[in-house]
């Protein structure tokens, strides 16, 4: 996975770093970087290079993106892309702080004026709309039907409060515990919207990677927290993930694998983490199927991302953890 080509790419990205030299294009080859960092399991690094990513978008100013629907006279296209390069960077950060187990966001919260992507439709027939009163932001509601690339966006705002609720947690026990509920009716209470949502839309599936990780993570907390047993809790969450995941993905042979999403293979190890507590606990043959059918699931991932890889040899340990670092 550190390939020539990716040391070289690196090499190229620190030069024009040391020239002074920020433009779009070079945002968005870091962004590529980072993707391919995140997809191979290389979180740390990921983390420093979205890092790097969010400061260069901030110098050139893609933040105003978000809060300015006529960019001052800039050309509807170009303001829409750069919209989407500064979004990419505040998703992709919020989801590597969350599998790297820092809690440090690159960067800063989102607002609920901010304005959200176009629909990923038109933008891919390189039709851009005028701007209109009606606009999208973050504040729409859950039940507006947005593109894929919004939605995540969406998701990624409750990212950021699950971060800060589990590394940054309040004094205040009692509000602690009101908070973390209120998180896990949000993100569930969403769930069966982004599974829809893939159904019609295709099989990225950050936006539900993103969620079930938070889920999983909440989940996880409170155990840590207080010394509850919540593995019932999570198996509803793990169910879900192995019925959709089986409808999505099950048939190896009609997988375009270059297509694969690298947010998923951490979501399919959570869930076969759970899967393989719950065969070991009662023994019932249903969680040992489904424990298999993760797994087999994860080989096809690894067909493409080094971190379902990962996922597998972890899965392999005598006590395999719900969130690996």
């Amino acid at each position: 996975m550190q390939s020539s080509l990716y040391v070289s790419m690196k090499s190229i990205i620190s030069l024009l770093e040391a020239v002074d030299y920020h433009t779009l294009e070079t945002i968005q080859c870091r962004i590529l970087l980072t993707f391919y960092e995140m997809g191979h399991g290389m979180f740390h690094i990921a983390s420093i290079s979205i890092a790097a990513c969010s400061r260069q978008a901030r110098l050139i100013g893609l933040h105003k993106t978000v809060i300015d629907s006529s960019g001052d006279g800039m050309a509807e296209g170009l303001l829409e892309e750069k919209r989407r390069a500064w979004w990419v960077c505040l998703n992709m950060d919020r989801f590597v702080t969350l599998c790297s187990g820092d809690g440090v966001l690159g960067t800063p919260n989102s607002k609920s004026e901010d304005l959200l992507p176009m629909d990923d439709g038109l933008w891919l027939r390189n039709i851009v709309p005028m701007p209109t009163p009606t606009e999208l932001t973050l504040a729409t509601s859950y039940s507006v039907r947005v593109g894929q690339f919004a939605r995540e966006c969406q998701v990624s705002n409750l990212i950021a409060l699950v971060i800060r609720h589990v590394f940054d947690p309040s004094p205040d026990s009692r509000f602690q515990a009101e908070e973390a509920l209120q998180l896990e009716r949000t993100l569930s209470a969403l769930y069966p919207v982004l599974m829809d949502e893939q159904i019609k839309f295709g099989k990225y599936c950050a936006a539900l990677g993103m969620c079930t990780n938070a889920l999983f993570m909440l989940l996880n907390d409170a155990e840590k927290r207080d010394g509850k047993d919540v593995l019932s809790a999570m198996e509803p969450l793990s169910t879900q993930i192995v019925v959709f995941s089986s409808r999505l993905f099950g048939d190896g042979e009609g997988i375009d694998y270059g297509t694969l999403s690298p947010y998923i293979p951490l979501s399919l190890y959570q869930a076969a983490v759970v899967q393989s507590r719950l065969y070991r606990r009662t023994g019932e043959r249903c969680y040992g199927e489904a424990l298999l059918t993760l797994k087999r699931l994860l080989g096809y991932f690894n067909k493409r991302w080094l971190v379902a890889g990962f996922c597998l040899d972890a899965l392999e340990a005598e006590n395999p953890v719900l969130l690996p670092s």
